[in-house]
């Protein structure tokens, strides 16, 4: 829950990053979020840190996890709410993880 920065000062919260994942996308049996639903929830997160700390929550980069995978990298990264991928078990095999990467570097270009 975000009461875990409840109270940060402006220095502190500078230097926050904020991973999102659904409880039901985490670990070998998750299943993975759209686009549209991750981007929903970054909508409502980013509303939730402008908020709490004023513009400066507009800073605070938002990534999403939950059985990211080289399949839907690159949709949840073109996500205009998502600033970022938490990749977990997928960056275990350093292949796959270049992979993800190199699918999202070129989707971007």
């Amino acid at each position: 829950t975000l009461m875990a920065l409840h109270g940060l000062t402006d220095e502190q919260i500078k230097n926050a990053v904020i991973a999102y994942e659904p409880v039901w996308a985490i670990g070998v049996n998750g299943i993975p979020a759209d686009e549209g639903y991750a981007g929903e929830k970054h909508r409502m997160l980013r509303g939730t840190m402008v908020e709490l700390f004023g513009e400066a929550g507009n800073r605070v980069p938002l990534l999403y996890g939950g059985s990211v995978n080289p399949e839907n990298a690159v949709a949840l990264s073109r996500c205009e709410e998502i600033d970022g991928l938490f990749i977990g078990r997928s960056a275990w095999d350093a292949e796959r993880f270049a992979d993800i990467m190199r699918a999202v570097l070129a989707s971007a270009a």
